[in-house]
């Protein structure tokens, strides 16, 4: 082995001679020895992250005073920052520790939660006082009758106002109570028999899981045929259902309203939603009666209502739970009523009906929009008729100033076939609701059935090239009277959702022959065509919906006072006793946490929430009354926990990690940039707006010549020949020199990118004790080369950028 010794002077000489040497020959050789590591880097903060925070020895000293103590110790399981808590305080500690070797110009922006204050509502809420309803306060709405309840006809909306009046004589505009009290949606038995309803309101709420018989107080459910009942089901919200399927035959099955007294409604009207499965033929009957004896099915008379109802059949397997329609049933009010389905199938006829949703009375939540309205008082110009054989034609009518279309072939002595056809009809999508054809028909000499009702989705002008679907089973054409002329009335109801979204012709159809006794007139008038829905403004479901049919339901809802009445408080709702006994427990706790079942208490009681609604909602916890925001987004209920989604720029300096806010653009010269395409065309749209389209490029919208900018380049054009002839303005500037011109082009420039960083970052926002700056690298061509320029801005207000005097200039 090769021993070298070197004595300790001469290795000391050695070093000091080696320093001089690099010092004199490689100046700064040590700076740029040590190794680099700038970066720019995007991070959200993890679960992990803010524990880390939380708990960390490092930042046990940053916080200022107890409440920021709590709320560091507290981050771990809130994970959110907040004015109390604030991240910039505390990211530039995690920001050090997590990436040791970073150098100075390197830049994070870090994603985070912020909590936000709660809405103040939602603490008045919170500290309501709750007024229950005294056994005084029933006394005054019923005298001597017995009653410790509202019902229908002597709902709490009538006196709360006087009752709250009364207990708070010195309530102030703003202050909200809870009303406790009892419900009943049938009236109480003041010596006249059995208790009558005087609405129906029936949403099947109580059902939580299906398969049992649906039994409601107040309703009956009778096999008259069979053993197959309607039964209970659930899928998103509870239903009744019937269906032939396994039912070894026969079978027919009615559910049948209470009795209900429609005496005192205004303009009682009857609605429900329906949904068919696997159509195959089986049927379902609307009925009404006045003289049911709430026993024997068969000994009533029942009327048949099923014609004015849409029933969509067009779905091979299930369709969607929407309204069939709407009946008026103010001839229904001298005597009350009975509302029956009575659900017709056998073992090949097995169709699936699902039933909710029942209304009868003032209150239905259902209306119809028109989409195409016929009644020929302006004549029948816009139809068209289409003669196949025979010579008899549709005819225009006046009887008693109502006009028609009448067609009949008595008196023909050979066959007739001749089509009557609508306009065009555009059938709205299914979101606008549930698409229905109806008309009115006068029938006179009935002796055959010779009128179809036939749609289309591809005529033209040859009804013998399009494709037709018969409609006409949809319909109830009455087959009489045989002597004489009867009055009109309505046909009934088709549904038209299968041609949702799509463009139709509606055609009648005559085929008769009076020489075979083929020859029935037929009348028709007040063709419609409309969409049926649910209501938007009816969020939430009535009291009458959360009670039930024969029984008291411990019921609340919020009022507030407006400085001269108390009134309902709107997008809000409280949880009441009989919501917690459908629940299983007396108030929410640990172990049934409010998360778990408001949403689904909130889907049943706003059935037709509308995307970003907000509602308040009022609860006990462990026996203290609480407040919770919650918001409706793609078909969910969830808790609105005020937390924003904040990203802020942390730059490392002077060997620190510091909030920086401020930004770079850089507006790239390349066509179709993703960044400098709607950068610039936001200038193009602003300079044509507030200057005029005549500075837009001749046959352009792309290019402006007020500014010169240019989306389809992506830049800056300061050629002066180009100023001069490339837009209908160009006579402006043709005095001008050249050298005046990119005077004027650059004096302009500041103004240019004001509109597009207002439109584009419209969350800037000021920061205290930091000064926000975005600099812009854009590139300006002027005939022969693109320049690169910097430019830069300072946010002086949320979306609001002011010009830093000399910072236009070259990049370096």
């Amino acid at each position: 082995m090769k021993k070298i010794y070197l004595f300790p002077a001469l290795a000391a000489t050695l070093m000091i001679s080696g320093c001089d040497y690099n010092e004199k020959y490689f100046e700064g050789l040590d700076e740029m020895s040590q190794p680099k590591e700038v970066f720019t880097k995007t991070y959200a903060l993890t679960e992990a992250d803010y524990a880390t925070i939380s708990s960390g020895k490092a930042y046990e000293s940053l916080p200022g005073s107890d409440e920021e103590k709590a709320a560091l110790a507290a981050l771990k399981t809130s994970m959110r920052f907040s004015d109390i808590l604030p991240a910039s305080k505390y990211l530039s500690t995690f920001l050090a520790a997590k990436w040791l070797g970073a150098d100075d110009g390197s830049s994070v922006k870090v994603t985070y939660n912020k909590g936000i204050d709660a809405p103040e509502y939602l603490a008045k809420l919170a500290a309501s006082e709750t007024y229950t309803v005294s056994d005084a306060n029933y006394v005054s709405v019923w005298g001597d009758v017995d009653a410790k309840y509202f019902t229908p006809s002597k709902p709490l909306a009538k006196v709360a106002n006087k009752i709250l009046t009364t207990a708070y004589p010195t309530a102030q505009s703003g202050d909200v109570k809870v009303v406790a009290y009892n419900y009943s949606i049938s009236e109480p038995n003041t010596g006249g028999g059995a208790t009558v309803a005087k609405e129906l309101d029936e949403t099947f709420d109580h059902i939580s899981v299906g398969g049992g018989k649906t039994a409601i107080d107040g309703w009956q459910n009778i096999a008259e045929k069979g053993t197959k009942y309607w039964t209970d089901k659930y899928y998103n919200g509870g239903y009744t259902e019937c269906s032939a399927y396994n039912g070894g035959g026969d079978v027919i099955a009615w559910l049948i309203s209470p009795k209900v007294d429609l005496s005192s409604a205004a303009a009682p009207k009857l609605a429900f939603d329906v949904c068919l499965g696997y159509p195959n033929g089986a049927t379902l009957q609307i009925l009404v009666s006045d003289d049911f004896n709430g026993s024997d099915v068969n000994s009533a008379t029942w009327t048949d209502l099923t014609a004015y109802f849409a029933f969509d059949a067009s779905n091979a397997k299930y369709g969607t739970m929407s309204p069939a329609g709407i009946y008026d049933m103010s001839a229904y009010k001298e005597n009350p009523v009975y509302i029956a389905f009575k659900y017709v199938g056998n073992a090949e006829k097995t169709t699936t009906f699902q039933i909710d949703n029942i209304q009868l009375g003032d209150n239905v939540s259902v209306e119809a929009t028109s989409v195409f309205k016929e009644d020929f008082e302006n004549g029948t110009d816009a139809w068209k008729e289409q003669i196949i054989q025979g010579d008899f034609t549709w005819t225009a009518k006046d009887f008693s100033n109502n006009h028609y279309v009448q067609y009949s072939a008595n008196k023909s002595t050979e066959e007739q076939e001749s089509y009557y056809i609508s306009p065009a009809i555009t059938i709205p999508a299914k979101t606008e609701g549930v698409a229905e054809l109806l008309f009115d028909v006068c029938i006179g000499y009935w002796n055959a059935n010779c009128l179809s009702v036939l749609v289309s989705t591809d005529y033209v002008d040859d009804v013998t090239k399009a494709t037709w679907k018969d409609m006409t089973a949809e319909f109830a054409l009455p087959e009489g009277p045989t002597n004489a002329y009867g009055k009109f009335g309505y046909a009934g109801a088709a549904p038209l959702n299968e041609f949702a979204g799509q463009v139709i012709h509606v055609a009648f159809r005559y085929v008769g022959n009076g020489a075979e006794s083929r020859s029935t007139t037929y009348q028709i008038d007040n063709i419609k065509v409309q969409t049926v829905a649910r209501k938007a403004a009816v969020a939430k479901l009535s009291t009458t919906t959360r009670a039930t049919a024969g029984g008291v339901n411990e019921l609340a809802t919020i009022y507030t006072y407006n400085g001269s009445t108390w009134i309902p408080y709107e997008d809000a709702i409280v949880v009441s006793p009989s919501d917690y006994e459908e629940m299983g427990f007396e108030t929410f706790t640990s172990s049934n946490k409010p998360d778990n079942y408001l949403p689904q208490f909130l889907t049943a009681n706003y059935p037709y929430a509308q995307e970003e609604q907000k509602v308040g909602v009022v609860y006990t916890y462990s026996n203290n009354q609480e407040a919770a925001e919650y918001i409706y987004t793609a078909g969910v209920w969830t808790k609105n926990d005020n937390v924003e989604v904040v990203t802020d720029q942390f730059v490392r300096s002077e060997g620190k990690w510091n909030f920086n806010p401020s930004t770079t653009i850089t507006l790239s010269v390349v066509k179709n940039d993703p960044v400098s395409t709607p950068f610039y065309q936001a200038i193009v749209d602003y300079s044509g707006k507030e200057h005029g389209k005549d500075y837009y490029q001749t046959g352009y919208t792309n290019a402006e010549y007020y500014y010169g900018a240019s989306s389809y380049q992506n830049n800056f054009d300061f050629r002066p020949s180009a100023w001069k002839t490339k837009h209908n303005n160009g006579a402006l500037y043709e005095k001008m020199s050249d050298e005046d011109l990119v005077k004027l082009m650059f004096e302009r420039l500041p103004e240019a990118f004001v509109p597009a960083l207002e439109a584009l970052y419209g969350d800037a926002n000021v920061v205290s004790g930091v000064e926000v700056i975005y600099t812009i690298y854009f590139g300006v061509y002027d005939g022969s080369t693109t320049v690169t320029w910097t430019i830069q801005y300072e946010v002086i207000g949320k979306g609001k950028f002011q010009y830093i005097e000399g910072s236009l200039k070259k990049a370096e």
